[in-house]
């Protein structure tokens, strides 16, 4: 039987890069802002600019309808998937190899939509809370002692690589994206810095087709204006409540990348991920490998064009209030 997680919902907004804390859409809106890369730090090879346009994630799609909602097709499968096995919710779920019967390790959502003019691949890559979180410090949930969870820990070797092929299954491209390293220009001292740097890389693939990359944890720290909690996390409990000082912080560890429409020859992309990594994990390994497999019942539910009283009907009632963006799950696009 899976495990439920509740909470764990809150809306991403703003793209790595951006310092700009008004940018940002708030909590539940279901848009992602993101920074406009258009030029490059000379001392880090990090785009940047002072423009920003807002990306929705997943209803705002090339045609102007929802890229979810089933009947396959989508933008983004399964590795190995040519389009026609994935039914398409605008998310994609990964388990352990080891131990499949609990909830995902790790999500996949995904839409098509404008980026500074251009139509780009969003993809948001969320690990399981009972595999890593953003909580940490004195306020660390569900971190096994000894060994506990620090900030700094947040800015060692966290990232996630990313390989994303064609339908026939050839490289498209394949890189590593940073969570989270010092940076000076930022107000918190830290930030993302996307294919770019820190644990960053492109391994395959045209690198300027990358037009942006961001992280849960960046965007809490300077795009929400919480530029402080670089020692401890604001406290919550194991159903990770909403602090009143914090309302916007999300708890979830999450990249997102924005990747030129235009760099892919054929759709849909087929997503490659062989494992999820952080250092350290709650779990006892580091490093799970995983392999993607149907969502449980309503997971992408947000990423439909399903109304909340839908919603509401089409998904478990035990799993929470699907309305409410602090609580339950699937987790809401």
């Amino acid at each position: 039987m899976r495990r439920k997680t509740r909470a764990l919902v809150l809306v991403m907004t703003c793209g790595c890069g951006s310092d700009d804390g008004d940018t940002a859409a708030s909590a539940g809106e279901g848009t992602t802002g993101a920074t406009t890369l258009t030029t490059a730090d000379a001392s880090t090879g990090v785009p940047t600019s002072d423009a920003s346009q807002d990306v929705s994630s997943g209803v705002d799609s090339v045609d102007g309808s929802s890229t979810g909602g089933g009947g396959g097709g989508g933008p983004v499968v399964p590795c190995g998937d040519d389009g026609t096995a994935d039914p398409d919710e605008g998310i994609i779920c990964f388990y352990d190899v080891i131990n499949p019967g609990t909830e995902p390790a790790a999500t996949i959502e995904h839409s098509v939509g404008m980026f500074d003019g251009q139509q780009a691949l969003y993809i948001r890559l969320t690990l399981a809370p009972w595999f890593c979180d953003n909580t940490y410090g004195v306020n660390a949930i569900g971190w096994p002692a000894p060994k506990g969870h620090k900030f700094k820990d947040l800015t060692g070797s966290d990232h996630a690589e990313i390989h994303l092929k064609d339908p026939t299954e050839q490289t498209v491209f394949h890189f590593k994206t940073d969570y989270l390293t010092e940076d000076a220009t930022s107000p918190s001292g830290f930030k993302c810095l996307g294919v770019w740097g820190g644990e960053g890389e492109m391994i395959a693939g045209d690198e300027s087709q990358i037009l942006g990359a961001n992280s849960s944890i960046s965007r809490n720290l300077n795009d929400r204006g919480y530029a402080e909690y670089i020692v401890d996390s604001p406290a919550t409990d194991e159903n990770y409540t909403p602090n009143a000082d914090t309302p916007d912080w999300d708890y979830r560890m999450i990249y997102e990348v924005w990747i030129a429409l235009d760099g892919f020859t054929d759709l849909p992309v087929q997503a490659c991920i062989e494992f999820i990594h952080a250092s350290p994990s709650k779990e006892e390994s580091n490093t799970k490998e995983v392999v993607p497999d149907e969502c449980p019942p309503g997971w992408g539910c947000y990423n439909t064009d399903m109304q909340c009283d839908e919603c509401e009907d089409y998904v478990d009632p035990d799993l929470g209030d699907l309305c409410d963006p602090t609580d339950g799950i699937p987790p809401e696009g």
